[in-house]
């Protein structure tokens, strides 16, 4: 196409364009060439469309440069909503604000609602919940504008409008209950809170297991452990979660029973976060020294050969690794075996690809023959080096990375987190003056080393490796504060009791794969985490 076009033989380029695009109708900047040769055809109104298109749906620099070719009247209200719809899926907050605004001028009415949604939702995951608050009240959206005024910190303003939501029979009520429950908790209106929890649980059965928990939750932190005991042992028997069989033992040892038994048949489970903990409080140490494992990059205690194809060894030969993951990726949707699935996901790790390799082994009905692909030694050589300048764990680093970004280096948040280990720019800039772009964080080594120091920074800080794990998800501040209102008597009340439950589910996670990768060491002794 560019051969043609530089020999000025437009009219020709045009049926290959025709063709080319067909096959790849998301190569925007040929269909912006296209476009650029169509109307120097003087077909006008057909460039138009394909302007019009790239704006909208390419993520790129080619986006701008068909906004350019557009004048103001070609985009229509529907135009720039779809365009900020994008953006929003891209984690772009701050470009699909500015797109809505617009979109509000332009619009007569017709979809008002709908992108004033979007806007509140745009301001939102920017942080700025009082602004968004606003926003969704003029949308008539009662359930974001309490879950913004409750961020926002304005319990008066969210009890208001959790009435009003309540009063319109939304469903949604009941979670939202459960965040007024938890802050009566929190406030020691023991009282109160269980009064709410066990209206909750009569008037939204969605939520009576929620509700079961928040009363057995608040009688435990409060000291009533037979109220909270004879709670976790109704939960038991209902659900049956290790949850609330660890909390069970929990309440029986504060009575001053033993509660080794319940201990055990934690332990007997697959392995979460709360097999974990039962087996540091019953002295196990079972899986530490594994043997069979070499310590490498790459480890492959596998059974099945690494699955080989001359086609796909000549694509990452040629560097096109991108081709290479996605026809591995189209290969593993029709593998018809275990062992299939395991072969081709260890060649997608051993072509860094070891998000998709996790997300392939996942589906496995016995995931333990895949621990090394669940749990891989990515980036060993740079983390290494990292955790010995900076003093911290080279496992931690690890599980840190895994849960984070899967070990993908390009990886972005929707709070704008960067790279393998998700820091954010501003982070980063304070520890490096030498980091002064947010795409430096994409680059491996600076990542890792930057993610190690700020790892261990914060477990200088916090004391601990929970506490230090809930900084680096929610920030020092928030974690200062929680630990000043909680006055927690042991570092797993700390974790059941993060505010936030994103915070929450990923410090167990992060603590869970920890001691997955304990077992590719030679530790001998339970790291102390309680």
């Amino acid at each position: 196409i560019k051969n043609i076009i530089a020999s000025n033989e437009i009219p020709p380029a045009l049926k290959v364009f025709e063709a080319y695009i067909k096959d790849y109708s998301e190569d925007y900047d040929i269909k912006f060439l296209f476009g650029q040769a169509l109307k120097s055809q003087g077909k006008a109104e057909r460039a138009k469309t394909i302007f019009r298109d790239i704006y909208v749906n390419s993520p790129g620099i080619s986006s701008k440069a068909a906004h350019n070719e557009l004048a103001p009247s070609d985009i229509t209200a529907y135009d720039l909503i779809e365009k900020a719809s994008n953006l929003i899926n891209a984690m772009e907050f701050a470009e699909a604000e500015a797109i809505l605004r617009a979109a509000l001028l332009k619009d007569e009415g017709q979809r008002k609602l709908e992108i004033l949604k979007k806007l509140g939702h745009s301001v939102f995951k920017q942080k700025r919940y009082k602004e968004s608050a606003e926003i969704y009240e003029k949308a008539g959206d009662n359930y974001w504008r309490a879950m913004a005024l409750y961020r926002a910190g304005d319990k008066a303003a969210f009890g208001l409008t959790l009435k009003k939501l309540a009063l319109t029979g939304d469903k949604r009520t009941g979670s939202l209950m459960l965040l007024a429950a938890s802050d009566k908790r929190r406030n020691n209106e023991i009282d109160e809170a269980v009064g709410m929890y066990k209206t909750l649980k009569a008037n939204y059965p969605s939520e009576a297991e929620n509700s079961m928990w928040g009363i057995g939750w608040t009688y435990y932190l409060s000291g009533d452990y037979q109220k909270a005991l004879d709670a976790f042992t109704e939960l038991c028997s209902a659900y049956g979660s290790p949850k609330y069989l660890y909390w069970k033992a929990q309440a029986l040892e504060k009575l001053g029973k033993d509660a080794a038994h319940i201990y055990r048949q934690i332990t007997e489970k697959e392995q979460d976060f709360y097999s974990v903990l039962a087996r540091i409080k019953n002295n196990q140490v079972p899986g530490f020294g594994f043997q069979g494992l070499e310590l490498s990059a790459n480890p492959h205690p596998l059974n099945p050969k690494p699955y080989s194809s001359e086609r796909i060894n000549l694509l990452l030969e040629l560097g096109m690794k991108k081709e290479a993951v996605s026809e591995l990726a189209a290969i593993a949707r029709k593998a018809a075996t275990p062992d299939e699935l395991l072969s081709i996901s260890m060649k997608l790790q051993d072509a860094g690809e070891y998000r998709l390799a996790i997300t392939l082994v996942s589906r496995l009905p016995n995931r333990e023959t895949a621990r090394a692909i669940l749990y891989p030694l990515a980036h060993w050589t740079v983390v290494k080096e990292a955790s010995d300048r900076y003093g911290v764990d080279p496992f931690i680093v690890l599980s840190v990375m895994r849960e984070e970004s899967r070990f993908d280096s390009e990886a972005r948040s929707t709070a704008g987190a960067r790279g393998l280990m998700q820091l954010m720019p501003q982070t980063a800039y304070a520890m490096d003056r030498n980091v002064k772009s947010r795409e430096q964080l994409y680059n491996v080594k600076t990542n890792i080393h930057l993610g190690s120091r700020h790892i261990n920074s914060l477990m200088k800080e916090f004391g601990s490796l929970p506490a230090a794990l809930a900084a680096y998800n929610a920030g020092e501040d928030a974690v200062r504060k929680w630990q000043n209102a909680g006055k927690y008597i042991s570092v797993d009340e700390f974790i059941e009791d993060i505010p936030y439950d994103e915070t929450k589910n990923y410090v167990k996670r992060v603590i869970t794969t920890y001691f997955e990768y304990l077992k590719h060491s030679d530790k001998k002794e339970m790291p102390k985490i309680l």
